[in-house]
């Protein structure tokens, strides 16, 4: 299996979106509609509505079509089944912290990005999340970081070094 509908979906869903900002859930489903994600984007949570803007789903059944992507951001006793519903799946979950996990992400979608010709990606990173706020920091890249008092938004230049 190659990674392209991993690194280029043409869909993702977030199960586990959430509307309170500052949740990871939330955050997620904000980079995508903010960045200006191509693709179809699907927040589901069977409590919500809607999530900033978008139809939120009760399940990915209510979808209709399997998408690209599948971020998960659900405790593990709701995983087993999300797993097998999308080519690939992504999931979020503290235990994998402090493995390398994010200095991999972040170093491939790095290479990607230069490969077409980005100059500049943004992320958005919780403030607990001081590990990944680190990796960030010592990526090799200009990094400027704002807080607004709930999520750190970052931005990277990829074309120079610090």
């Amino acid at each position: 299996m190659s990674l392209d509908l991993f690194f280029d979906p043409k869909s993702v869903a977030v199960v586990g979106a959430s509307r309170q900002k500052g949740k990871v859930g939330h955050e997620i489903v904000a980079g995508l509609v903010s960045g200006g994600f191509p693709g179809d984007i699907f927040p589901v949570n069977p409590n919500a509505d809607e999530v900033e803007g978008l139809k939120c789903y009760p399940s990915l059944e209510e979808i209709g079509s399997a998408p690209d992507l599948v971020v998960i951001v659900v405790p593990p006793k709701f995983r087993n089944d999300l797993i097998q519903a999308a080519e690939v799946a992504f999931i979020v979950h503290d235990e994998w912290q402090a493995k390398g996990m994010g200095s991999f992400l972040l170093d491939h979608i790095t290479q990607v990005a230069i490969k077409r010709g980005v100059k500049r990606f943004y992320a958005k990173v919780l403030p607990k999340n001081k590990p990944m706020l680190a990796i960030f920091q010592h990526s090799g890249h200009k990094v400027t970081t704002e807080f607004d008092g709930e999520v750190f938004s970052i931005a990277c230049d990829l074309d120079g070094g610090e």
